[in-house]
This record gives structure tokens, C-alpha cells and sequence, in this order.
């Protein structure tokens, strides 16, 4: 028997696992998500990998919000 899986997000970098995460979080979901990660240590994911890693300086309030948000 096949599983399945109502959302099925590919790479689990900070994309992938922050919306995993979020799903899972929100109440009104009640589906079921598979993140696919060729790596499931992270180690080498691109954010693990890059040079730029976060950043909080940005022209726009809205966007300094946003990477203090993910930064936290």
C-alpha cells in the first residue's frame, strides 16, 4: 500500500521546513506533510552552506520584521 500525503514539500532547506512547520502549527490544517530532503541532517542544506546567512538590514520595515521573524 502506497502512503500519501496531503502536502508533499521538496527540500527541506528554510523554505521547506518553515512551511512544514507552519502547517503543522496551524490549527485549522488537518492534513498530514511530508518534507523531502535529500540531506535530513540539514548539514549541508543551502542555508547551512551560505555565506550570506540572516540578515536584518533591509530598506523596508516590513522586511526587517520579516528576517527578525525568521531569525527568531
Amino acid at each position: 500500500m502506497t502512503e500519501r500525503f496531503d502536502v508533499v514539500i521538496v527540500g527541506g532547506a528554510a523554505v521547506g521546513a518553515s512551511t512544514a512547520w507552519h502547517l503543522a502549527r496551524d490549527r485549522g490544517f488537518r492534513g498530514s506533510v511530508l518534507v523531502l530532503e535529500k540531506d535530513p541532517s540539514y548539514a549541508r542544506a543551502a542555508p547551512a552552506l551560505s555565506a550570506s546567512s540572516l540578515r536584518r538590514q533591509f530598506s523596508s520595515p516590513l522586511n526587517v520584521r520579516i528576517s527578525a521573524y525568521g531569525i527568531g
